[in-house]
């Protein structure tokens, strides 16, 4: 049976600051919701990343960031707002690890903190790999599927829960050179489908 509109809730959002970015994605960045941020290199994203924290906690919001390389910068993260003594900052080496950890997080937080808004950034989704990429000195191209059909996996134990628990989930991505294309986009995300859909 159909619901009547006013059953939905009504879907919040945080504005980033950067008005132009606001105005195109409708008011800022809702929550509940997972939004990728796909990019050449040097183009803002790390940097819209750290926006966006600062946003979530200039109205009291809990961050957490998930950083694959284990290389943000505290510096920078300031510059841009992030008031870095209030940031949950998470090293997480490979998929599988980062997937068990915001599940984990996601039920501590909310167990304590019911309503504040949540924003959780990982940087980068291209460049997390799988357990089997870092125990294996072969590089094979059958890892790239792995990794696509783990990521898969993952958004769909988080996504669910995220959006439960009004929990904002920005992923950082890069762009690729598809090999052999001649015809359509020669570009493309990592991460496989599950990321776009």
């Amino acid at each position: 049976l159909a619901k009547s509109y006013n059953d939905y809730r009504t879907i919040r959002s945080i504005r980033t600051g950067i008005h132009g970015i606001d105005l195109a994605i409708g008011d800022g960045i809702p929550r509940g919701r997972f939004i990728e941020v796909v990019g050449d290199p040097s183009a803002f994203k790390t940097a819209f990343g750290y926006n966006v924290i600062a946003a979530f906690q200039s109205v009291g919001g809990i961050a957490v960031m998930f950083d694959e390389e284990a290389k943000a910068d505290k510096k920078f993260a300031e510059m841009n707002g992030v008031k870095w003594e209030d940031l949950i900052y998470i090293v997480a080496p490979s998929i599988e690890e980062l997937v068990s950890k915001m599940e984990e997080l996601i039920d501590k937080i909310r167990a304590f903190d019911s309503e504040s808004p949540i924003i959780f950034l990982w940087d980068s989704i291209g460049g997390t790999p799988s357990i089997s990429e870092l125990e294996d000195d072969n590089i094979k191209t059958s890892e790239m599927a792995v990794r696509a059909r783990l990521i898969a996996a993952g958004f769909r134990r988080v996504i669910h829960k995220m959006h439960t628990h009004d929990i904002t989930l920005v992923g950082i991505n890069h762009l690729k050179t598809k090999i052999g294309v001649v015809y359509g986009p020669k570009m493309d995300s990592p991460g496989g489908r599950a990321v776009k859909y």
